[in-house]
């Protein structure tokens, strides 16, 4: 192959792959539920205590919208390297980003701190014994 030829095939495979990729990305809420809280009426004694929580944070992924030229910085991460809690906040802080009702809640990490809609650990409490 000659290099023209090389970049023409993987100028078609970008846009295709672009293609599929933006076709998965609509099809996201169609595919991922949102998040439906504990109910209170459980019959299971142990989710009496969390009644209201959507479940948990870390590691999570978030759909984000980043302009085309800088999208290859953000794949699979936040751009460098960044704090569980500064990702949240930019995703809170977004006008279409994450909307928590009022009286629900996430469970989170101590890399985020407490807050409406957030409950994390205390802090300087060993919460696994092998710590």
């Amino acid at each position: 192959m000659t290099e023209e030829t090389t970049k023409a095939t993987q100028l078609v495979e970008s846009k295709h792959f672009y293609r599929v990729l933006y076709t998965v990305l609509r099809l996201h809420p169609l595919l991922l539920a949102n998040p439906t809280p504990v109910a209170p009426d459980r019959t299971c004694s142990r989710w009496k205590w969390f009644e209201g929580c959507f479940g948990a944070l870390d590691g999570t992924y978030i759909d984000i919208r980043v302009r085309a030229e800088e999208r290859a910085r953000y794949r699979t991460r936040w751009e460098g390297s960044a704090a569980d809690g500064r990702v949240l906040r930019d995703a809170i802080r977004c006008p279409t980003g994450l909307k928590i009702p009022r009286g629900n809640y996430y469970l989170v990490d101590s890399g985020y701190s407490n807050g409406e809609g957030f409950l994390s650990p205390y802090r300087g409490v060993r919460y696994h014994l092998k710590e």
